[in-house]
């Protein structure tokens, strides 16, 4: 869950506090009773009965995209807060690069100091821009891109089960910086070439240490 730390200082022993996360290993189900995740599975309900209309296929397309996609925004930050737009979902992303989670704190230093001391939020460092192109340092990547089980959908015959545990299993976003995001494979639809995207790019996952400790859910 996300936690609510207050205001601290970024540090390496902050950093250290990075845990690998378990969702590439081994299926994760979600408890019955949690709201995020029954949204998540609406998304993807909704997506798979999109076969059972009249729609033309380009059309289809279009609505399995938008579903498959807020099923992994949701399931991605295990919270309903999250937005259906970038930067929401760095914001609200838990996983994240280590590589990131390293820019992270410089730019939160950086900013620190910019503001004789104060500590940003976690919101500012999200959404913190390179000032000579005014791109986001950060941006949000699926390992296994959603194309799979979109056509997985549209194309494959994929029941609804099949749906869904391909999507608990691999629709998790992770954020990685601009530099990493250049150095990863664009596009395959193949899952063992796909699987192998992070590591060929040499970029390890992580759990951001904003949500490591117990606390309220916040991401401010």
């Amino acid at each position: 869950m996300i936690s609510k730390i207050g205001y601290y200082d970024v540090n390496e022993e902050w950093i250290s506090q990075q845990k690998n996360p378990l969702h590439d290993q081994s299926a994760f189900s979600p408890p019955d009773e949690s709201d995020w995740a029954k949204q998540a599975n609406i998304w993807i309900d909704l997506a798979h009965s999109c076969m059972q209309t009249e729609l033309l296929p380009k059309y289809q397309y279009h609505v399995i995209d938008r579903c498959l996609r807020g099923a992994s925004d949701i399931i991605s930050c295990e919270t309903t807060a999250v937005h259906s737009n970038t930067a929401s979902l760095i914001q609200w992303c838990k996983q994240w690069s280590k590589g990131a989670v390293t820019k992270y704190a410089v730019i939160f230093d950086q900013m620190k100091y910019a503001r004789e001391g104060k500590p940003p939020t976690h919101r500012q460092v999200c959404e913190a821009r390179h000032k000579d192109t005014n791109k986001r340092f950060f941006t949000a990547e699926h390992k296994f891109p959603i194309m799979i089980p979109k056509k997985g959908i549209r194309d494959r015959g994929w029941t609804l089960e099949e749906s869904r545990d391909w999507m608990w299993q691999h629709s998790r976003v992770t954020i990685v910086t601009q530099e990493e995001n250049k150095r990863l494979l664009p596009f395959t639809e193949d899952m063992k070439i796909a699987s192998k995207r992070y590591e060929e790019a040499n970029i390890e996952v992580c759990i951001h240490p904003k949500y490591l400790a117990e606390g309220e859910d916040d991401a401010n």
